[in-house]
């Protein structure tokens, strides 16, 4: 986790201080796409959990990083998955 978790900053602060051009877009979206593809069982374990009716984090976490690429913010999607875990795991340790 500390790798996509390295990796989703960097892909933050690249998108920020990057100028607007196709490379920078394209070097942050390879990035998310890195961190996604590192952790796919979670996307289809939301996506199998979407098409049962039930809602949870892995649910939840899905339609977010779909949605960021679906509206061309590929950037912020290399942060959900880490930073969902991270919170599943304070979440966790204290409740």
């Amino acid at each position: 986790m500390g790798a996509s978790l390295l990796l989703a900053i960097s892909a933050e602060f690249l998108d920020f201080f990057a100028p607007e051009t196709l490379l920078f877009k394209g070097t942050g979206m390879a990035l998310a796409a890195a961190i996604w593809l590192a952790d796919f069982s979670t996307y289809r374990k939301g996506f199998t959990a979407l098409r049962q009716g039930r809602l949870n984090i892995s649910a939840l976490m899905t339609v977010a990083i779909t949605g960021a690429f679906l509206i061309g913010q590929g950037v912020a999607t290399g942060g959900v998955r880490p930073f969902g875990k991270l919170g599943i795991g304070f979440d966790s340790a204290h409740g």
